[in-house]
């Protein structure tokens, strides 16, 4: 008997839809007997793996991964238990 194929679509590549990839790679990697799969992921950006979270054309301001004030700084130390 012919092993079953699949056709999966992820939709964002961003870190979350890389994340899912490498998790659905390694579940049909340990499949026996192999299976044919084809992945067909949909990056609205064009930056696989940043995604909208991380693309490097947005406004610093939004940025995700940017500096905290100084007092915020001061904030998280005085807030911690």
């Amino acid at each position: 008997m012919k092993p079953e194929a699949f056709t999966i679509g992820i939709v964002g590549g961003g870190p979350n839809g890389t994340y899912a990839l490498e998790r659905l790679a390694a579940h049909f990697r340990a499949k026996l007997p192999p299976r044919h799969v084809e992945v067909h992921v949909f990056e609205e950006s064009g930056y696989f793996g940043a995604g909208l979270v991380h693309n490097p054309d947005q406004p610093r301001s939004s940025l995700l991964n940017r500096p905290g004030l100084p007092g915020e700084r001061f904030v998280q130390r005085v807030m911690r238990p």
